[in-house]
């Protein structure tokens, strides 16, 4: 099971335990010259890291005082570490923000948590929103003997999934729950990065490239375009 794009898979779920004063002066006064810590748990450059700093970037001046926003990472357990930072550590005085997977408050409702996972209770987090709309779209290899949503009640399908709070893997154990389906999940993967140099390097293959260094900078991607078709255009290198 897998998101249908980086931008249109990825929403930005922000959560923050806190109070403010009611008055909006009070509150320009409260924020006037604080940092609001930004608690992102995903590794930089992935959707949930783009999106929380772009809107990192913006924040401030829309919450009355204009605090200063900064970003900092905490990635691991596909952002249940900062889930449970903001949850468990964080102070309670409207100073910090986590910008999580959006799945993860429905762990602990829908039992997917793992034992030796520290439960937390959702409902005492803070909603505040989310920066876009997003799908999540499942699919199946062509070989697995999958063509019609009926043979998933019959044959079990793995779904990886990099953690138990994670899209894929919540999804999955919904689905069986609701629909009855067989869905296998397996935490722990972490595809994307495998997925899109896989898909990079099936678009080269024409040209006879079958490796480019990590990471794929478009740089390196045009330097092994340059080298394989020694600098001329593909027409004249077919």
């Amino acid at each position: 099971m897998r998101r249908s794009s980086v931008s249109a898979l990825l929403s930005l779920m922000l959560m923050a335990i806190a109070a403010t004063p009611a008055a909006s002066d009070e509150v320009a006064d409260f924020y006037r010259g604080k940092q609001v810590k930004l608690i992102i748990g995903y590794a930089p450059g992935t959707g949930y890291d783009i999106h929380a700093r772009l809107l990192g970037r913006h924040l401030g001046r829309h919450i009355p005082g204009e605090p200063t926003v900064i970003p900092q990472t905490m990635e691991g357990a596909g952002s249940l570490r900062a889930g449970l930072y903001v949850y468990n550590v964080a102070e309670k005085d409207g100073l910090t923000i986590g910008a999580m997977n959006r799945s993860m408050v429905l762990a602990p409702l829908l039992g997917t948590l793992e034992g030796n996972q520290t439960s937390f209770d959702p409902r005492q987090y803070g909603w505040v929103g989310s920066i876009n709309s997003a799908t999540t779209v499942g699919v199946v290899w062509a070989a697995s003997g999958i063509s019609k949503f009926d043979d998933l009640r019959q044959k079990e399908v793995i779904v990886s999934s990099d953690q138990t709070t994670s899209d894929s893997y919540v999804f999955a154990k919904l689905m069986n729950n609701l629909l009855g389906t067989k869905g296998g999940s397996e935490a722990g993967n972490v595809g994307a990065p495998a997925a899109v140099i896989n898909a990079v390097l099936d678009a080269l293959a024409p040209w006879g490239i079958a490796d480019v260094p990590l990471p794929a900078k478009p740089e390196r991607v045009w330097r092994a375009l340059r080298d394989a078709t020694g600098g001329k255009p593909r027409a004249e290198s077919d």
